[in-house]
């Protein structure tokens, strides 16, 4: 049997507040340089800090939080930077003395001379950056 719901005597709907920030990916912040992508791990870490600084939500008016979301994204920002300009290199991340030009089939990454990559994958060891395995 099929039941009617009770009428409520509030009849006002509940009201929910949802604040959401652009999604914004690292090579719109950096245009033209190579950001390395944080583990799922250091998303997770990330969320959970700005969660921690920001406390609940219920207690944080919505110009607050909106402040707090900027000064977050500037120091993203200002992070992303860093180490994109100390990160960039041309030289093979393993010998340090050839020019990197290897692609690792699979991932993607670009951190190696042709040499080291060919040496990594007759070791049998995964991509230097990621770890997943080189075809």
């Amino acid at each position: 049997s099929v039941s009617r719901p009770l009428p409520h005597t509030n009849t006002r709907p509940a009201t929910r507040s949802v604040v959401s920030a652009p999604v914004v990916h690292p090579e719109q912040l950096v245009p033209n340089r190579v950001v390395p992508v944080p583990s799922m791990d250091n998303h997770i870490q990330m969320a959970s800090s700005m969660a921690n600084s920001i406390g609940p939500v219920a207690s944080v008016s919505l110009p607050a939080l909106e402040t707090k979301v900027q000064e977050l994204m500037r120091d993203l920002l200002s992070d992303i930077q860093t180490l994109s300009s100390t990160t960039k290199s041309d030289k093979c991340s393993l010998c340090m003395e050839s020019a990197v030009n290897a692609v690792i089939y699979k991932c993607g990454h670009m951190c190696m001379c042709f040499e080291c990559a060919v040496k990594i994958k007759a070791s049998g060891q995964g991509c230097p950056i990621c770890r997943k395995p080189i075809k």
